[in-house]
């Protein structure tokens, strides 16, 4: 079997990033991930279960990586992450993070790992890549099947799902391929709205490493530019490997997961402590990182309840990324209102909108 994650550092940053601030404040708080099938299709799941033992392969795999000296050496140019971090992944041992896979009585597929939070931290995008991949090579090789009229063959199958090269570049071809065209499209759009700027965040979702590289690779010859020659649209990528291997820029912040156990941590000393934890939280992080990773989260719980309560200080500390909200242009208002309130100005500061965009909103959230 060829490993899916070849590289440490085939994550998204805000792992790292979040990984290093809880080296240095949370070192040895004891927590567990679950990973959680949202989509009901009776075949998704089906699939997924089959998947089980390749799953454990590659998580096996995956164990044995570890940080190459180049790599370090890149960690250290990028100058947001300190020696004792660097140095602690150099030596990080993954087998210390205990995974259990299981099928539930509903035949479900259940991944569980726990560990401490400064080791555990750095699998949630390992495992999202990992199932990803594995269930976009299953879904290939079906419907190469179907469209080739060939019989379906479990030795086939499992050579496809072990990372055979030659059967996946045929398999992966109608795919690729529609990917481009798409991507095509896309690019002759964007390229008449030259005020949109992104970064790619794939990594957890990606059909496959692959893919996704040669995705960011077009982006990046066909609308982006250098430092030099001024600003460009497509700002980089999320995937600290790929930013690494192609001399791209890097973005990533904090996820909700920081939010979330800050605030678990934060219950025995009452309500009140709970519902500042979030803020504390982010004071800490603008006052470890600086204003340049002060995107702050508002919908961990609640984006309401997080504009109801919204300190002054934050608002002149961050920025914001809307993740869930389902009235992008309300959630922007929103915003808007905070900042005026506190006489902050609404120009210095950004919104990073995710949240189930394609094309055409992006269009139209810009342009409001």
């Amino acid at each position: 079997m060829k490993a899916i994650i070849k590289s440490v550092l085939d994550l998204d940053r805000y792992k790292l990033t979040m990984g290093q601030f809880v080296f240095f404040k949370y070192r040895d708080v004891e927590v567990e991930y679950t990973f959680t099938n949202r989509t009901k299709d009776e075949d998704v799941r089906s699939i997924l279960i089959t998947l089980f033992p390749f799953i454990q392969s590659q998580i096996s795999l995956l164990k044995t990586l570890r940080l190459s000296f180049s790599e370090m050496l890149y960690m250290q140019s990028v100058g947001i992450y300190s020696k004792e971090y660097i140095n602690f992944l150099s030596q990080l041992d993954l087998n210390d993070v205990t995974f259990e896979l299981s099928e539930s009585d509903n035949q479900e597929l259940n991944i569980k790992y726990s560990g401490s939070w400064s080791k555990s931290i750095l699998f949630e995008t390992y495992i999202l890549s990992i199932v990803s991949e594995l269930y976009s090579r299953a879904i290939a090789y079906k419907k190469f099947c179907t469209d080739n009229l060939v019989d379906y063959d479990l030795v086939t199958y499992i050579k496809v799902l072990n990372g055979d090269e030659e059967l996946l570049k045929q398999i992966n071809k109608p795919y690729q391929q529609e990917a481009i065209k798409k991507l095509d499209s896309k690019i002759l759009i964007l390229k008449n709205h030259p005020e949109i700027k992104f970064f790619d965040f794939s990594t957890r979702r990606r059909f496959s490493q692959d893919l996704q590289e040669q995705i960011i690779l077009k982006l990046s010859t066909e609308i982006h530019k250098t430092q030099f020659t001024g600003v460009s649209q497509f700002l980089g990528t999320s995937n600290e490997y790929l930013g690494f291997k192609h001399g791209l820029k890097v973005g990533g912040t904090y996820a909700h997961e920081m939010l979330q156990v800050v605030t678990a941590l934060a219950e025995p000393f009452g309500e009140k402590k709970m519902i500042n934890a979030q803020y504390d939280f982010m004071r800490e992080w603008n006052q470890f990182y600086g204003y340049d990773l002060s995107v702050g989260l508002t919908d961990t719980f609640g984006s309401d309840a997080f504009f109801k309560d919204w300190p002054e200080d934050i608002a002149k500390m961050y920025s914001f990324r809307e993740d869930s909200a389902t009235d992008l242009y309300k959630y922007t208002n929103d915003v808007l209102d905070l900042y005026k309130k506190y006489n902050v100005p609404h120009y210095e500061k950004v919104i990073v909108h995710s949240n189930g965009l394609d094309i055409n909103k992006v269009i139209e959230i810009n342009s409001f």
